[in-house]
């Protein structure tokens, strides 16, 4: 979990703790069921936050790792077509140098 997380986690066991403080010192009812709403309220923002956040971070994970494989793929192609415009640099074919020619490809 990030820092940012573990000091939100720490603020928010301070306002549950005085949450109960308020509940066991209110001797209003009405006011104890405010109070435990709210924090019951917070503690579901956390729980969704905390899903929220680790779905994220699975889904940044696996960007991530497309990434990767794409950038791996990218330079296998670029590879690729360097020793297979080598190989057509150098070749002596004539017909197939006029094909690439007419298809628009140089050759370096």
């Amino acid at each position: 979990m990030s820092e940012e997380f573990k000091t939100f986690k720490t603020l928010l066991d301070c306002l549950r703790q005085k949450g109960m403080d308020l509940i066991r010192h209110t001797p209003n009812s009405e006011e104890k069921q405010a109070i435990q709403k709210s924090l019951r309220d917070v503690n579901q923002q956390w729980l969704s936050l905390q899903s929220l956040f680790v779905k994220r971070k699975d889904k940044l994970s696996e960007i991530e790792k497309l990434s990767r494989d794409f950038q791996r793929t990218a330079e296998d192609i670029q590879h690729w077509l360097e020793s297979a415009n080598a190989s057509i640099t150098t070749s002596n074919d004539s017909g197939l140098k006029e094909q690439m020619h007419v298809w628009g490809v140089s050759l370096k």
